[in-house]
């Protein structure tokens, strides 16, 4: 790694040249090498994007081979999807959103579908029913745009602004489709906690929004309070 690596980071464009293409005789250890190399462009393009254009943290390495199957990557990239929603959101003028959009797409075609279908200028398709989403809304969206139309921002704000009606438990078609290994994992859903995503942090709150699991009225009253959390850049020794 010495000749791509700048400090803390790796090239993404070094990563690609070197291990895209997979020789055909390897042994086990050899194809590690090729399976972490794709791991961390995977990390980096697709669940945790950042704002350089062609580096991925070598921090990421830790999470790698050995733990990935207990890394939790879901509540990681979420933590890292609300930091981005903030920073996008308090630097109007900025014009770049640093998180995982195609996931965010999804998000708001499931719980707007009316809106999703003016997006998308028709009406004609179906919710993806399986496993996971992002691959069967990619084929709708890709129909999209195959057609060579392209929604402008203003039409994606007025989407926004004039929210009739919303499907508060959209994925509940999903509960037989899903893999037996998540199942038992549903239930962190109703989990109020703190999610950690290297140097992201930030809070789960299912008490925000009781309609997504089927409630109307909750008493919180027993809950304690949530406390503050302290962030740190990733520069420097701390």
């Amino acid at each position: 790694m010495v000749e791509c690596n700048k400090g803390t980071k790796c090239s993404l464009s070094w990563l690609k040249s070197n291990f895209e293409v997979v020789p055909t005789q390897l042994d086990a250890k050899e194809i590690d090498k090729y399976v972490i190399a794709y791991m961390l462009y995977v990390l980096r393009t697709c669940i945790l994007p950042d704002k350089s254009r062609d580096k991925v943290w070598l921090l990421y390495l830790h999470n790698t081979l050995e733990n990935v199957k207990t890394y939790a990557f879901g509540a990681a990239m979420l933590a890292h999807l609300q930091n981005a929603i903030e920073d996008f959101s308090e630097s109007p003028k900025s014009k770049r959103f640093v998180g995982d959009a195609a996931f965010l797409t999804v998000a708001i075609m499931e719980y707007i579908p009316e809106r999703a279908y003016k997006l998308m200028k028709r009406n004609d398709f179906a919710k993806p029913d399986k496993f996971p989403l992002l691959i069967g809304w990619g084929e709708v969206y890709k129909q999209r745009l195959e057609s060579k139309y392209k929604a402008s921002m203003e039409e994606y704000v007025d989407v926004l602004k004039n929210i009739e009606e919303v499907t508060w438990q959209p994925y509940a078609r999903l509960t037989e489709s899903l893999p037996d290994c998540l199942k038992p994992q549903l239930i962190m859903r109703l989990s109020r906690t703190v999610m950690i995503c290297f140097n992201y942090v930030a809070y789960h709150r299912p008490d925000k929004c009781i309609k997504k699991f089927g409630f109307h009225k909750v008493d919180f009253s027993a809950c304690c309070q949530v406390k503050s959390y302290q962030s740190k850049a990733m520069s420097g020794p701390g």
